[in-house]
């Protein structure tokens, strides 16, 4: 992660409009109302800022500090206020950062629960089960 280019790229998809630049990745989606994507740009708009921040003014950038915060970022849209294909939409753009600053979140989280969700087949499926606290022995 030599030199600006993560840095280029999250600012400019901060600054773009997600939904006009990326309304291909899911036909359909151009037709959710703007308080919906109101919900969901903010959510990766603030992926972005905590990236950047994450990238500010440092030789080297943890791949377990960006794997955090944009897992941190899946579960907001997970819990937010919308509709399920809106979601899908927000995860799709989630792993496309991340395909764009060098972590390939998608192929890694195939076999991995990640809180509220996980993927499977390729496509993200909440969770239903609870999950049980570890126990530890003194």
């Amino acid at each position: 992660m030599k030199g600006s280019k993560p840095i280029d790229i999250l600012t400019n998809f901060r600054w773009a409009d997600k939904y006009a630049t990326f309304y291909k990745m899911m036909p359909g989606i151009e037709h959710i109302g703007d308080e919906h994507k109101e919900i969901i740009s903010g959510i990766l708009d603030q992926c972005c800022i905590q990236l950047l921040k994450a990238f500010e003014n440092k030789q080297t950038v943890l791949k377990s500090e960006l794997r955090n915060i944009i897992t941190q970022h899946m579960n907001h849209i997970f819990l937010a206020p919308t509709t399920e294909e809106n979601r899908d939409f927000g995860y799709e753009l989630c792993w496309y950062l991340s395909d764009k600053i060098g972590l390939n979140f998608k192929q890694r989280s195939d076999s991995k629960a990640w809180g509220y969700w996980k993927v499977d087949a390729g496509s993200v499926k909440g969770i239903s089960g609870i999950r049980q606290s570890r126990k530890f022995k003194k």
